[in-house]
């Protein structure tokens, strides 16, 4: 209110309640809504100017394709808005952040757009067709990450999720211990995504097929699952060495050239592919942090054992992320 929006702008206050949570507020702002479609952006954004004009114009694209051209062509139900940072040099937390969201938004998710894979989404820059937002049921207000949760209900509801465009601009996490809990409740949410939709996995195989069950698996819950075994994966490679230069403890050769290879060869393939789509989306400068990958991914465990913790003790606790940290150097 102090800032005075303009008439178009209506500013609704979300009645008291739990759970205490993003969806929640989005479905008691929807029931409000009028429109033909929804978009949802964050209160910091910066949204390309012409990103809701190429929305619309994906939706009518998709429209024409499926009445003229392709009948088969599951619809449109959202399209996601790649996103970046523009704080992204302020220090090398948010570097190391800037670097992972270019890898995501610029390599994983056209990438699964292309092969008609299910997407689970970013949280804001959403585009909705409200018709399709209605059936399946808007947000779940007790997920902590309803974003993913909601881009993997429009696939098991057999529409389709793609990739618009343009960019939004966002702030980067750039203090420690925020940035641990904002990704406490991501993987969290992931975990609750992944318990909801493999509680119907042969439905989920039947609408989205054997690759979709892939993504499934091995994104949605595999990712918490990497990051809860990355300190165990440490600790073996540790033990193995030390063992093996100082108390006498051998692996059979094979074994260890093949663990030897594997952990070189794709640690570095991930350090290689998000470096150089940091490096297309800022510079070098940004990019030459995708060396510290396995030092960030780290910081990623810490914050998985929490989200374990949390999702028996706590599973609809909402950690809510501080802005404007940068708000000096900005």
């Amino acid at each position: 209110r102090a800032m005075r929006p303009p008439e178009y702008v209506r500013v609704v206050v979300v009645p008291p309640g739990g759970p205490q949570t993003k969806p929640r507020a989005c479905n008691y702002g929807f029931s409000f809504a009028r429109g033909e479609f929804i978009v949802i952006f964050d209160a910091e954004d910066r949204p390309n100017p012409s990103q809701l004009r190429d929305a619309v114009s994906a939706f009518r694209q998709d429209e024409f394709e499926r009445a003229y051209l392709n009948p088969e062509q599951k619809q449109l139900g959202c399209l996601q808005g790649a996103l970046d940072y523009f704080n992204a040099d302020y220090n090398v937390l948010t570097r190391m952040f800037a670097v992972e969201y270019a890898h995501w938004f610029d390599s994983m998710l056209p990438g699964l757009d292309h092969l008609n894979l299910p997407i689970p989404l970013g949280g804001t820059s959403n585009h909705f067709n409200s018709k399709v937002l209605r059936e399946i049921g808007a947000w779940d207000p007790y997920n902590v990450t309803e974003d993913a949760d909601l881009g993997l209900r429009v696939a098991a509801h057999g529409y389709r999720v793609g990739v618009v465009g343009t960019t939004t601009e966002e702030e980067a996490c750039a203090e420690v211990p925020a940035w641990i809990r904002q990704r406490t409740r991501w993987i969290k949410g992931y975990i609750m995504t992944a318990a909801v939709n493999t509680r119907h996995p042969i439905r989920w195989f039947r609408v989205n097929g054997f690759l979709g069950l892939v993504c499934l698996v091995a994104l949605i819950l595999g990712t918490p699952l990497a990051f809860l075994l990355y300190p165990v994966v440490l600790g073996f490679t540790v033990f193995t060495y030390v063992g093996g230069q100082f108390i006498g403890f051998h692996l059979p050769e094979w074994l260890v050239v093949t663990g030897t290879v594997n952990m070189l060869l794709c640690n570095g393939l991930m350090i290689v592919f998000s470096g150089l789509a940091a490096w297309k989306r800022y510079n070098w400068r940004i990019a030459i942090f995708a060396l510290l990958n396995p030092v960030y991914w780290i910081l990623h465990s810490i914050a998985a054992w929490r989200a374990a913790w949390q999702i028996v003790f706590s599973p609809h606790r909402w950690e809510k992320t501080p802005h404007g940290l940068t708000e000096e150097y900005e």
